[in-house]
C-alpha cells in the first residue's frame, strides 16, 4: 500500500485515517489477488507458450525424421527386391534365349549338312550326266 493512495484518500475523499487504510490495503489484495497482466508477466506467459511451442516444433520434428527413415528404409527395400526380381527375369530370358540360340544352330548345321549333300550330289549327277552324253557322242562319232 502507497502512502500516497493514503493521503489522496483523506485529503479529497474526506476518510479517516483508519477509513483511507482499510480502503487502501482493500485496494491492495484487490490487486494482489485479481492477476493482472503485466508486460513482465505477459513476456513470461510469451516465453513460456514460445518454449512450448519450441519442444513441440522438436518433438514434431523428430517424428518426421523417423517417419521419413523408415519411407526410405521401405522404399530401399522395395527397390532391393524389384531389382532382385528384374535380375531373376532377365537371366531367365537369357537362358531361354541361349536354348533358341543353341536350337537355331542345330537346326541351321541339319541344314546346312543337307545342303552340302545336295550340291554334292548335283555335281556328282552334273559329272555322270556329262560323262554319259559324251559317251553317247563318242558311240555316234563311230556309226558314221
Amino acid at each position: 500500500m502507497h502512502a500516497a493512495t493514503v493521503d489522496l484518500m483523506m485529503k479529497k475523499a474526506s476518510f479517516e485515517s483508519d477509513t483511507a487504510m482499510a480502503v487502501a490495503e482493500a485496494f491492495d489484495i484487490a490487486i494482489q489477488h485479481a492477476q493482472l497482466v503485466t508486460v513482465p508477466m505477459l513476456d513470461v506467459r510469451l516465453g513460456e507458450f514460445r518454449s512450448n511451442v519450441d519442444a513441440r516444433f522438436v518433438e514434431f520434428e523428430a517424428k518426421m525424421d523417423a517417419r521419413c527413415a523408415q519411407i526410405e528404409t521401405n522404399m530401399v527395400a522395395q527397390f532391393a527386391t524389384a531389382k532382385a526380381e528384374h535380375d531373376s527375369l532377365v537371366a531367365k530370358m537369357e537362358a531361354r534365349f541361349a536354348l533358341q540360340d543353341a536350337s537355331i544352330d542345330k537346326k541351321l548345321a541339319e541344314l546346312k549338312a543337307e545342303l552340302v549333300r545336295w550340291v554334292f550330289l548335283a555335281v556328282l549327277g552334273n559329272a555322270a550326266l556329262t560323262a554319259s552324253v559324251n559317251a553317247l557322242m563318242n558311240s555316234f562319232q563311230h556309226f558314221r
